[in-house]
């Protein structure tokens, strides 16, 4: 007697090969299914970090970037950038040092590609009653000889507790400093990005954040400073 496969198991079987296939496929290819959170737990390990907690992922337009997971391991913060098909990545790790802090992810700056680039600003902080944020800073610099200062107020919307994400938007060459406007930011970028040859460099930021009926509810003064352990111990700070 010829026995009868029901419709439920036929999908179930169905949904198997399919899973079946794609594993297969991606191990032939290399890196054609692979999910971004676990990618960028597997960096993570890599980097002897986490595991961390992540607290959002975020579309952005940067050159070869277009997404990012923004996550907090309690000792530290975390950027992990990534493009559509995965195949460029860069994780950026930063001890805490102050409530609320502020990282930039560092330049993905090719003048060949990009005439305009888009760096993504994140503050972290810890006022879950604030739907906006407002940051204000001025920095200077000594480029080639000479002296440029440029000042910047960026607001944002609050999109996922525990940060709030601004977009510098600018010329690429400005950006670095070739069209003098935007050279200060440039090296601003360098020192968040926890670039340890910059040790001299603190930029003061005013932050000031706001609840959802517009009024504002805390305001203060950062710094933005390079900051590795070895660094903050010599320096006498605390890591937090």
């Amino acid at each position: 007697m010829k026995k009868t496969v029901s419709k439920q198991k036929r999908i179930v079987c169905n949904v198997l090969l399919v899973v079946l296939l794609l594993l297969v496929m991606n191990f032939l290819t290399g890196n054609l299914f692979v999910w971004p959170e676990y990618q960028f737990r597997m960096e993570e390990r890599g980097n002897l970090l986490g595991p961390s907690k992540i607290l959002g992922t975020e579309q952005i337009n940067h050159g070869s970037f277009q997404n990012m997971i923004v996550a907090d391991d309690g000792n530290g913060v975390i950027l992990w950038l990534w493009g559509e098909d995965l195949d460029r990545t860069q994780l950026i790790y930063r001890e805490k040092y102050s409530d609320p802090l502020l990282m930039a992810a560092p330049g993905d700056w090719n003048f060949g590609m990009f005439d305009e680039i888009h760096v993504p600003m994140v503050l972290f902080d810890s006022e879950p009653r604030a739907a906006r944020a407002e940051i204000e800073f001025t920095v200077a610099i000594n480029y080639n000889g000479r002296e440029y200062e440029d000042s910047y107020t960026l607001e944002s919307q609050r999109t996922a507790q525990g940060y709030f994400l601004f977009t510098m938007d600018m010329e690429t060459s400005s950006a670095m400093g070739l069209g003098g406007p935007g050279a200060a930011f440039g090296r601003l970028v360098d020192v968040s990005a926890n670039r340890e040859k910059y040790p001299q460099y603190c930029y003061p930021i005013q932050v000031r954040f706001y609840d959802l009926l517009g009024n504002r509810i805390g305001e203060q003064t950062i710094e933005v400073r390079p900051a590795s352990a070895n660094w903050l111990e010599e320096q006498g700070l605390p890591l937090e």
